[in-house]
């Protein structure tokens, strides 16, 4: 009876431990391509990055409507009290006209005024500015394409992220595959071991020996699969997808092609193709403006001007069609003594964003040496594993005829599965992280994953 309820366990725990791989054929199957265009769809980084790209398109527009007129229309209704007028002006006496026959005379004038309304419409059209708003104009632009090159490159770092989610939730769901098959062959295992036992084959000990390798596997199974759950739930955040979205790998994720490239072509590429870099390269020429902007302080301002003027003050004063126009020059004195800490400013900046380019430089350079390394190491373990595997294959042969013939412990036995499980697990994840590695060298050469 016991024997017999120790199999109805150990089948139902086969089909428990077989449920979560059933249920992911089921599942939703996404791509690494897909994954990774979805993932940059609901970046909120990238989100963050198309913000900061919108407002430095503002300020270069900002920077463009400066050589645009100025233009300014003011009116004002005063109410005063009973001020006193003292004209200056000749003003004829009463019963003297144009046709009189003596003298113009003078005589005090008392006006009355209390109110007065002046109305003021006046244009400026900047002409020359030292180059400041050249100077600003171009900077802008620059910096607009720095912001742009930024988000490109967070773009490619999204991707590779997404790529490791993505190998996570593979290698998670091929250590399943691969134990669940190790533990079907214990469970047959069991199964013969139990029956030898029961006809008094073997002794109780070498069953039990076998029994507890298969817990032990049934463990690595549990394991196995809530380091699955894991990943498809950040593959699944990441992507926008709720979090408890069941995400089906492709199985073929990592048998990819991997080009055979050398070490120096692929850091002339990251030289070439980094975003960052290019973006650097841009700050540096946008600090050499703003220098000459900052020395275009020492330069006076020419401005084109126009206004109208409209003036009534009751009984006193009325004036109508005053236009005027002409040039405006301008210099500011405090130039003199103000521009030089501009300038010093300008050149620190200037300073400051060719010690960083220098040290992206110099940072990437090391990077692509890393990364390649670790690419080329990642594909020579493949190899090793292999052969592993094949050796571990012979050995769990030889070992299982000599156990059958008597000249082998079950001891020995069990320590040949258990080394053939490992080196199967060993070339799966070896397989996945190749390809990881070689995205990653892609991320860090310059180009976006997926595409």
């Amino acid at each position: 009876m016991k024997n017999k309820l120790c199999t109805a366990l150990l089948g139902g725990a086969f089909l428990l431990f077989n449920l979560p791989a059933f249920a992911a054929d089921e599942g939703r199957a996404i791509s690494l391509p897909e994954a990774i265009r979805l993932g940059i769809q609901n970046s909120s980084k990238l989100q963050t990055d198309s913000a900061r790209i919108l407002q430095a398109e503002a300020q270069y527009e900002e920077a463009r409507d400066r050589a645009l007129p100025e233009a300014s229309i003011s009116a004002q209704q005063l109410f005063l009290n009973q001020p006193t007028v003292d004209l200056k002006i000749p003003i004829p006496k009463q019963g003297q006209g144009q046709g009189g026959s003596g003298p113009e005379t003078t005589s005090p004038a008392t006006v009355q005024v209390s109110r007065a309304f002046i109305a003021n419409a006046s244009a400026s059209l900047p002409l020359y500015a030292g180059g400041k708003i050249r100077y600003g104009r171009e900077s802008a632009r620059l910096l607009r394409e720095a912001a742009r090159l930024a988000a490109a490159n967070d773009r490619a770092a999204v991707a590779y992220t997404v790529a490791q989610a993505y190998n996570n939730t593979y290698k998670a769901s091929q250590a399943i595959a691969v134990i669940e098959e190790n533990l079907r062959t214990a469970q047959q295992r069991d199964s013969t071991f139990m029956r030898l036992e029961n006809n008094g084959v073997i002794p109780r000990n070498d069953r039990l020996k076998a029994a507890l390798q298969t817990s032990n596997t049934e463990l690595q199974l549990l394991e196995a699969q809530s380091n699955y759950a894991i990943a498809q739930s950040t593959l699944a955040l990441l992507v926008g997808f709720p979090e408890n979205t069941d995400l089906r790998v492709d199985r073929a994720y990592a048998d990819i092609r991997i080009p055979n490239g050398s070490y120096e072509a692929y850091q002339q590429q990251a030289l070439q193709h980094r975003q960052d870099l290019k973006a650097a390269g841009y700050q540096k020429e946008a600090a050499d403006i703003g220098i000459k902007a900052a020395k275009a302080g020492y330069l006076p301002t020419l401005a084109a001007t126009g206004g109208y003027a409209y003036i009534d003050v009751p009984n006193l004063l009325t004036v109508t069609n005053a236009l005027n126009g002409g040039l405006a020059l301008q210099y500011s004195i405090s130039s003199l003594w103000k521009t030089k800490s501009a300038i010093h400013l300008a050149q620190a900046q200037r300073l400051q964003v060719e010690a960083n380019t220098r040290n992206l430089n110099d940072a990437i350079r090391l990077q692509v040496n890393q990364d390649y390394q670790a690419q080329q190491l990642a594909q020579r373990k493949i190899a090793v594993y292999e052969k592993a595997e094949q050796q571990a294959e012979e050995n769990a042969r030889i070992v299982k005829n000599k156990y059958d013939n008597g000249l082998a412990t079950v001891t020995d036995l069990l320590e040949a599965d258990a080394a053939l499980l490992a080196t199967r697990l060993n070339v799966s994840y070896a397989q996945a992280d190749a390809a990881l590695a070689y995205y990653r060298l892609l991320q860090t050469t310059g180009s976006v994953i997926g595409e």
